[in-house]
């Protein structure tokens, strides 16, 4: 709760888009690398009903993220080639970022393109087949038509 706390006061002190940018992206690849530190420790784990290791379906999710998302590569698996990963020379990747170490940044229609499931940001789907009723949603969806 303290690294919450201590974020969001860090966020109203910044002023610049840039540096809000920075601070977000860095925020949500501390919590994202949490999860896939834990995916990673079991990344060799068979997982019979699938017929595959807990590294090849994040790879496979990740693909499936990029492929909806349509802005190119910004989700990864747990590994990738070294020469991509941290430094150009790791391979283990529990922190998906850019080469700053910062977490790809992505924008409401890519989101909704994903949770959908459709690659559509206006065509419910997929973990919301009815769609989102939140107010951020309905102001998104109300600026894209």
């Amino acid at each position: 709760m303290e690294t919450k706390v201590l974020s969001y006061v860090a966020v109203l002190l910044l002023t610049t888009v840039s540096a809000r940018t920075i601070e977000r992206g860095a925020h949500e690849s501390g919590q994202d690398a949490v999860i896939r530190t834990l995916l990673y420790q079991n990344k060799d784990n068979m997982l019979p009903s699938l017929g595959m290791t807990v590294s090849n379906i994040t790879s496979k999710l990740s693909d499936l993220r990029n492929k909806l998302g349509m802005t190119g590569n910004v989700d990864e698996g747990l590994e990738v080639p070294s020469c991509v990963g941290a430094e150009g020379k790791i391979s283990g990747n529990a922190l998906a970022a850019d080469d700053n170490s910062v977490g790809y940044a992505r924008t409401p229609a890519e989101i909704f393109r994903i949770v959908y499931g459709s690659g559509n940001e206006s065509m419910p789907g997929g973990f919301f087949p009815v769609g989102c009723k939140g107010r951020l949603a309905e102001s998104f969806l109300s600026s894209v038509h």
